[in-house]
């Protein structure tokens, strides 16, 4: 009878599994086929030039776990706020919400199963379980899809449309100056910042960086079109050690790939931070101390990130052999070329 029971619990879950890995593209396509019946166009931000607008603007993509662009977790909301108080006005901080193509958070607008996440988000603040992680599931087909040669480009391509109409609001024009841009990616985050990192190196005049905090990276085509890639790395993160295996790209063998193309172009480096965990107390952005450290393993990973976020980066000129090129969906004219831009 038990083993019954378990084999069927564990059939169920192969079903579902393979479901939701089927039907993750279906909300990307979605958006492209409206994308094309209505064709979208760029906010034009008519606000004056500000002798004080920032020098850097900096997007923050969190991990598997989030559900929001604006709600975040626990653990992710000090750093947020501590990176706001030590950069000042040097830096403007945005938030995006980079699981959806259409940006739609998973606690609000038309979704169909906007009921199941918000009660699984109120389960996991009060009694979290097994059926919590459902959330993060969710997240990592679209991870997936972000990674996937056919699906990926398509969104990619809206995740940098998303990125910067956030920039948008936060008041950048494409009138200002050239301006130095950085995306932090905590865990599964890094993946999509890599990946709409092609796509942002259209449209962005300035130098981009990525800042990866234990980042579970199984695609890093988008490496060919950053300035500066900093990969935070912990040495009991399981997970990280499960994307390198599951990345092809970056094995040793892969002596032409992107990964190995940043690290000889000098625009990768890796960051050991100890003995740190990939999520909660020992993790990333705990409040564990390591054996014969004086820092938190926040306060190590808030001092790596704030180290990275100050360096220059370098010239454009140092990126990938293929980012003179980037990927483009669709053969567009010119007046459509200018009529998206801001």
């Amino acid at each position: 009878m038990f083993e019954a029971a378990i084999s069927w619990f564990l059939g169920m879950g192969a079903t579902a599994f393979f479901v939701a890995g089927t039907l993750a593209p279906l909300e990307t396509m979605t958006w492209w086929a409206g994308h094309h019946a209505v064709p979208r166009r760029w906010r034009r931000h008519q606000g004056a030039l500000s002798a004080n607008s920032p020098v850097h603007y900096i997007v923050y993509l969190g991990g598997i776990d989030s559900v929001d662009g604006r709600v975040h977790t626990p653990y992710e909301r000090p750093l947020l706020e501590a990176l706001k108080s030590k950069l000042g006005g040097v830096g403007r901080i945005v938030t995006v919400f980079p699981y959806a193509a259409s940006g739609t958070a998973l606690l609000g607008g038309a979704r169909f199963f906007r009921w199941l996440w918000r009660a699984l988000e109120r389960m996991r603040a009060t009694r979290p379980s097994v059926l919590t992680s459902l959330i993060n599931a969710r997240n990592f087909f679209q991870l997936l899809v972000s990674a996937d040669r056919r699906y990926g480009p398509i969104f990619n391509d809206a995740l940098a449309s998303l990125i910067l109409e956030a920039l948008q609001d936060a008041g950048w024009s494409a009138r200002q100056p050239p301006q130095r841009l950085t995306m932090i990616g905590y865990s599964g985050g890094a993946q999509m910042a890599i990946g709409a990192a092609a796509f942002l190196a259209r449209r962005w005049r300035g130098p981009i960086g990525v800042i990866s905090i234990g980042g579970t990276i199984i695609a890093p085509a988008g490496l060919d079109y950053v300035d500066r890639f900093d990969h935070l790395t912990g040495d009991d993160d399981l997970a990280l050690r499960a994307s390198v295996l599951m990345c092809a790209a970056r094995w040793p063998i892969a002596l032409r790939s992107p990964w190995r193309r940043a690290k000889r172009d000098g625009r990768l480096h890796i960051v050991q931070l100890g003995h740190i965990g990939h999520t909660g107390a020992h993790g990333y952005l705990g409040q564990a101390t390591q054996p014969g450290a004086f820092k938190s393993n926040f306060a190590i990973t808030l001092d790596a990130t704030l180290a990275s976020l100050t360096r220059p980066l370098p010239p454009r000129a140092r990126r990938g052999r293929f980012a003179q090129r980037p990927p483009n969906l669709e053969a567009r004219t010119a007046a459509e070329q200018t009529d998206r831009m801001p």
